[in-house]
């Protein structure tokens, strides 16, 4: 077994408090009934409602918390309740499915990403991610998670050195643990950002984040009046607001550079990844090399808003501080580095998450939980 670095081994510390389990899977925990739910979509009793959870980044926490409030009121019940999810969401579907609450799931991101912000400082997430799966994981989690949880991908055109017009690419079967955590760290492979190459590769196909190519529309299934939908971003008339001199470019709310043109037929691409003629550009990072280049490893992103979203920052509650929409965004990217700082939009993206899902139980569907996230 390969040694691990000194980060490395301070993170599966920390998650040794919160990893699941490798024998057999935990009891979902009991719901509070959920007749209000299941009224307010379309179903009876018995009848759940799927659950759809947007790309985050570093905005991770405020579905932990979103999460955790829709366990309470009984909407999300794991291994009963179809969960869909892309870049951070797919992790959420996963971490819920299998019984995560809100604080065990914000534990979970917290040591991971203060151990990729404050310890590696670079294009490092995924080694980081890979580790902290592996070790949380159960080792039966494909068994766990099959015929539940759903999770897309970007698929590339291989004969291309191009990173736009990537193909949806929706996973519902996972054969094993190592199956799982490969389509979590390539499901979140924002190109020099999760990891010091431009894509990643699953069962041998060239892959991006799935937000590159996948909406809600794709998530829910066409016609799915039943699911529910949440976003980590700022969507609406708020979005752009107070943007100029803000925030960073990698703030998407002030780029209108949307993707609207959806691809679902996959494309068929060689069995030999050295011979594909996109490994050409795998890797060059950082993103600054591909200026005046083509192509721009940073293609348009699938908006937020492409189905408006049921649950998202602005929506119930104001977001923290006063600040605006793409100082929000800009968290999801660029965190802050000073540990302090860091700790405290952790915890108030987690809050939000929490207010935000429990406002919407509360006056959507007459669901009442306790106003504590922890």
């Amino acid at each position: 077994m390969k040694a691990l670095a000194p980060p490395l081994l301070l993170l599966l510390a920390a998650l040794a408090a919160v990893a699941v389990a490798t024998t057999g899977a935990q009891p979902p925990p009991t719901p509070t009934p959920p007749q209000a739910a299941a009224r307010s979509h379309g179903g009876g009793s018995g009848s759940w409602t799927d659950v759809a959870f947007q790309g985050s980044a570093l905005l991770i926490n405020y579905y932990a918390g979103a999460s955790g409030a829709l366990q309470k009121g009984g909407v999300i019940v794991p291994r009963k309740t179809r969960i869909a999810g892309l870049s951070g969401g797919g992790y959420t579907a996963v971490l819920t499915t299998l019984g995560w609450r809100g604080p065990r799931q914000k534990a979970f991101w917290d040591a991971a990403i203060k151990t990729n912000v404050l310890e590696y400082r670079g294009p490092f997430l995924n080694a980081v991610m890979y580790e902290a799966l592996d070790a949380a994981l159960p080792s039966g989690v494909a068994r766990l998670i099959n015929g539940f949880v759903r999770i897309a991908v970007s698929q590339l055109d291989a004969g291309k050195t191009t990173f736009v017009d990537s193909a949806s690419w929706i996973l519902s079967a996972f054969a094993d643990k190592r199956d799982v955590i490969a389509a979590l760290t390539t499901t979140d492979m924002i190109p020099c950002f999760s990891s010091w190459s431009t894509y990643g590769v699953y069962k041998n196909q060239p892959v991006i984040d799935g937000g590159f190519s996948t909406g809600f529309k794709e998530l829910c299934g066409a016609g799915n009046a039943n699911c529910l939908k949440v976003s980590s971003y700022v969507v609406g008339s708020l979005a752009s607001h107070e943007c100029t001199g803000k925030c960073s470019a990698f703030s998407s709310n002030c780029v209108a550079n949307d993707r609207l043109d959806i691809r679902t037929r996959p494309y068929v691409n060689g069995k030999f990844v050295d011979r594909w003629p996109i490994a050409a550009v795998q890797g060059r990072c950082p993103t600054a090399t591909f200026k005046t280049k083509d192509p721009n490893p940073l293609p348009p992103f699938v908006p937020h808003g492409q189905l408006t979203p049921d649950i998202h920052p602005g929506k119930y509650n104001p977001l923290p501080d006063g600040m605006a929409a793409c100082e929000w965004q800009d968290w999801a990217l660029s965190p802050p580095t000073d540990p302090a700082e860091l700790d405290d939009m952790l915890n108030k993206v987690y809050e939000l998450g929490y207010a935000d899902a429990r406002a919407y139980l509360q006056q959507e569907l007459g669901i009442t939980i306790d106003a504590d996230p922890y």
